[in-house]
């Protein structure tokens, strides 16, 4: 029985992770995209799920506005699949398309 709670909790956890991507209460960097849209995320995510983020935001945004990074190779599409991925652990199908795979 403890195998299912937890599995419960975890199904849950997911939920609530991928609930946070919209959630603005908890934004506090912007991402900004090529294709000059501009996505809020949560430092603390991204830097914990992942090294680059960890480095962009902590080392070299020390010379940058600590709320920005700029991505000129990146567009809105590709980076909505990065952060949802490190929200998540996971990517929805339908957040995949073959330009945002190709990116």
């Amino acid at each position: 029985m403890g195998q299912i709670e937890s599995l419960e909790r975890k199904i849950s956890l997911g939920d609530d992770l991928r609930q946070l991507i919209n959630d603005d209460r908890f934004f506090d960097i912007t991402l900004k995209c090529s294709d000059k849209t501009n996505l809020p995320a949560c430092k603390s995510i991204l830097a914990t799920r992942s090294d680059v983020f960890n480095s962009l935001i902590f080392t070299e945004s020390r010379n940058h506005n600590d709320n920005e990074l700029s991505f000129s190779n990146i567009n809105s599409d590709a980076m909505k699949v990065v952060i949802e991925y490190l929200y998540t652990s996971d990517v929805e199908k339908q957040s995949l398309t073959i330009n945002n795979i190709v990116e």
